[in-house]
């Protein structure tokens, strides 16, 4: 069909050509057979060029050189037609060779669509087979835990199973196979909801508020989100106890950084509970809890500082205060030095 429809297409140009025989002065033969031939070499192809130009050729010398009624090629109307094939095969090949670079291209854009969703593919059944994992590791802290007679172990345990529970979470939360980004408060607000739910007897009730909430990249979620957790149990276990009734606000603020050299803005994170308050004599470089060493050493590897006060009306404010960075940047030294800050706590507990 290329063949016919670039004769066609050729056919009208030349259909044109004589009706504007009139109106145009002497020595435009072909002035309708160029647009004829670029547009079949684009529209069917190498073969519809080189149809349209043979064609082009023919009638161009035969009705509109002189002397018509000739295909002769000698003298003046040889060189009219030498300087006619030239521009039509100059075109029709340049348009070809486009054609064929366009081509590769879509190919290769086509083979790099097909890569990068057989990686993402890869990649969600990755995050899914951790989640089990994680899930798996918590099943059998949770089994084992009830084989443990020493109280002081039990609940060791237990906190690990907490801790393994809100990681699996969390990967499931930021790696789901939708791809989608959530907010720091949509992130925060089912764990933390989670924590108050799971905690027997307790009548504490649970409040978010984000003044200016965020999307971050995952190396900042995972030890955030673990910080957050820690700070509620926390509250929940010693500001409240068994049976104990309060509210616990999470509120989310950003403000900009105190070195005005430095240009990440600082998000604050601040848990506040209204529950028994910190012991007389409280520091955290004196604590002994395995929690709160590990919430440290989270934030900093985010190049922040957590610390907990007392609060005025009651009550205690844990506060993680760190540089934000932008959700779709991917650094992996942060996700690294974590890792090894809780492989070094893990150790030391040891």
């Amino acid at each position: 069909m290329a063949v016919p429809a670039a004769l066609a297409m050729t056919g009208l140009a030349f259909l044109l050509r004589l009706a504007l025989a009139d109106f145009l002065p002497p020595g435009f033969p072909y002035v309708t057979f160029f647009p004829a031939v670029l547009i079949s070499a684009l529209l069917f192809g190498l073969w519809g060029g080189v149809a349209s130009t043979v064609l082009g050729f023919v009638l161009s010398r035969w009705f509109f050189i002189a002397p018509t009624g000739s295909l002769s090629l000698d003298g003046p109307p040889g060189w009219a037609m030498a300087l006619y094939c030239f521009v039509t095969v100059v075109n029709v090949v340049t348009i070809h060779l486009l054609q064929i670079a366009f081509r590769g291209l879509d190919e290769e854009r086509r083979r790099n669509r097909d890569l990068a969703r057989s990686r993402e593919l890869l990649f969600h059944e990755l995050q899914h087979r951790v989640g089990n994992n994680l899930q798996m590791i918590g099943s059998l802290l949770a089994m084992q835990a009830r084989r443990v007679e020493d109280e002081p172990a039990r609940i060791a345990v237990e906190q690990a199973v907490r801790r393994v529970s809100v990681v699996g979470k969390i990967q499931r939360t930021l790696y789901n196979p939708e791809g989608s980004q959530r907010s720091l408060s949509a992130l925060l607000g089912p764990l933390v909801q989670d924590l108050v739910d799971s905690a027997q007897g307790s009548a504490v009730s649970i409040r978010l508020e984000a003044t200016r909430d965020r999307l971050l990249p995952a190396e900042q979620a995972i030890p955030v989100a673990l910080i957050v957790t820690e700070a509620v149990s926390n509250a929940l276990e010693h500001g409240y106890g068994p049976g104990g009734g309060g509210e616990v606000v999470v509120r989310i603020t950003q403000d900009q950084p105190d070195d005005a050299g430095a240009t990440a803005p600082f998000l604050s994170i601040a848990v506040e509970d209204d529950g028994a308050g910190l012991p007389d004599g409280f520091t955290m470089a004196a604590s002994g809890s395995l929690g709160l060493r590990i919430a440290r050493s989270l934030a900093g590897s985010l190049g922040g500082e957590f610390s907990m006060v007392p609060r005025a009306a009651g009550g205690t404010c844990s506060l993680l205060r760190f540089p934000v960075r932008d959700a779709n940047a991917s650094p992996r030294a942060a996700g690294r030095a974590h890792v090894q800050e809780m492989w070094r706590e893990a150790s030391a507990s040891a």
